[in-house]
């Protein structure tokens, strides 16, 4: 299952482009460079918005997550090309639930974790 809205893609986008480049308005038509990111730094965004735990995909609830490989993005690109990406390729992640579920089933029976 992937994000239900294009909305929530654009503001991870915004707020993961913010904290890599200048903290400052943006809209989904501008490019990446007008905002500080320029080439060497499109790897950081994609890092942001693949594992930052407060304004990337895993900061939503449920969590989300995406593989980095199908970002082909450049200075150039727009926020709103980047949303699309993260719109078209953003999963569900379900291994958070399952950790929690290990957990209170270790819990419940009193044993303890392998290690």
């Amino acid at each position: 299952m992937g994000l239900d809205d294009i909305v929530v893609a654009i503001t991870v986008t915004i707020n993961c482009a913010k904290k890599v480049g200048r903290n400052e308005p943006m809209e989904p038509e501008d490019d990446l460079f007008s905002h500080g990111i320029d080439n060497e730094l499109t790897d950081r965004l994609v890092n942001a918005i693949a594992t930052d735990k407060s304004v990337g995909l895993p900061s939503l609830k449920p969590k989300f997550k995406i593989d980095q490989n199908v970002f082909d993005i450049d200075e150039d690109s727009t926020i709103n090309d980047v949303a699309t990406i993260v719109f078209n390729n953003a999963v569900q992640d379900t291994s958070a639930s399952k950790k929690r579920s290990t957990k209170k089933t270790l819990a419940s029976t009193g044993k303890k974790p392998k290690r």
